[in-house]
């Protein structure tokens, strides 16, 4: 009996489906087991040469390795760590960061930086090329130390050999300090002097471009320290050791002595300022042949002038004061000691010591 018209087509599918699997082995033909085999073989061995790729790349010795050839590259110092290991694919945590001046003892003297916990970013591939290349550096609570010796006319951060690297750009990482501290101190003929302290709530330093090897920077001070409310920004080159410029601004008021140098302590002791308030806008910029100039202006200053058997109160104070290394030029200063008589000194100093020489003009107006 033919099957009906409706059954054809099923019994031709079931056909070809009985035909199809004829041609594959059974679930039990021993040449599917040794394919299965052989596939869990190789990804097994494919297992273990990931797990060994990634433990000889990322063990934490050889990424401390990495990490203090990286940064003694960026800085051209010499720097130790107490422990780095890898947080994620794109971070190392380091504790325990110190910076040395180079091929010097480790003293704390010849000590630039240190900081417990320190978090550094970096391209992913580098560690696998087993050359780390740094995206960005935080330290948070650091320390960092900078002394003058003026007998040299030396800068410890001009002791700090970085090395030049081919690809400008991928070797210049941009750097965070948090909650971090800076004490200066100068040498003057062979003794060190009092160490002044800054407390900074936050500082950024980032490559000013790709083909300029400076950098932009920005601080922003606490309430503790030398000068407190302090925002500063400029313009730092790596090859001078120092900043070409800068400009900030801070309230007179917040300026305690206590924590600055004792020369300018000195200087404020010698001409009796005191109670200083107004809003002070400096400017700096670096010649080659004279140094740093420093610029002061003071707008709607109050102070006092203690002088011998008389106080002299001086309001809505305007002050323009520059400073090099070994001279004060005040290019102006006025202020009103009444509402009908204004007082008015030009002049220079010579030096920041208190037996300086001084040349000076006085003026009064409606006196």
């Amino acid at each position: 009996m033919k099957p009906s018209k409706f059954f054809s087509p099923i019994a031709g599918l079931f056909r070809f489906f009985r035909y199809f699997r004829s041609r594959h082995p059974r679930s039990h033909s021993p040449r599917q087991h040794r394919r299965r085999f052989t596939s869990a073989l190789v990804l097994l061995l494919l297992i273990a040469a990931i797990t060994s790729l990634c433990w000889y790349f990322t063990a934490n010795e050889r990424i401390r390795s990495h990490a203090v050839t990286a940064l003694q590259n960026i800085t051209g110092g010499e720097v130790e760590l107490d422990q780095a290991q890898l947080s994620i694919l794109q971070s190392i945590r380091i504790q325990g960061l110190r910076l040395y001046l180079p091929r010097r003892p480790h003293t704390p003297d010849n000590l630039v930086l240190a900081a417990q916990d320190v978090i550094l970013e970096h391209q992913p591939l580098s560690i696998i090329r087993r050359r780390l290349s740094l995206q960005k550096i935080t330290a948070n609570n650091a320390h960092l130390q900078i002394w003058y010796n003026r007998d040299q006319d030396l800068l410890n951060l001009q002791l700090l050999n970085r090395i030049q690297e081919p690809d400008m750009s991928s070797s210049r990482p941009s750097l965070i300090l948090r909650d971090s501290t800076v004490e200066y101190w100068e040498i003057l003929r062979g003794e060190k002097t009092r160490t002044a302290s800054q407390t900074i709530s936050l500082g950024r330093m980032s490559p000013a471009a790709e083909d300029v090897p400076l950098y932009d920077f920005e601080l922003q001070s606490s309430d503790r320290g030398a000068v407190r409310k302090l925002s500063l920004r400029g313009t730092f080159d790596p090859a001078l050791g120092q900043p070409l410029e800068t400009s900030g601004n801070f309230m007179l008021e917040l300026i305690d002595f206590a924590h600055w140098p004792v020369h300018m302590e000195e200087w404020q002791r010698l001409y009796e300022i005191s109670q200083p308030c107004g809003q002070v806008e400096t400017q700096s910029r670096y010649d080659p042949q004279i140094g740093q100039i420093l610029t002061f202006q003071v707008s709607q200053g109050n102070l006092r002038l203690a002088l011998p058997d008389v106080t002299i109160p001086l309001q809505n104070v305007e002050t323009r004061v520059v400073c090099t290394q070994d001279t004060i030029t005040i290019e102006n200063f006025s202020g009103q000691l009444s509402k009908e008589c204004r007082l008015c000194l030009k002049g220079t100093i010579d030096g920041y010591t208190p037996d300086a020489g001084y040349h000076m003009i006085l003026q009064t107006d409606g006196l």
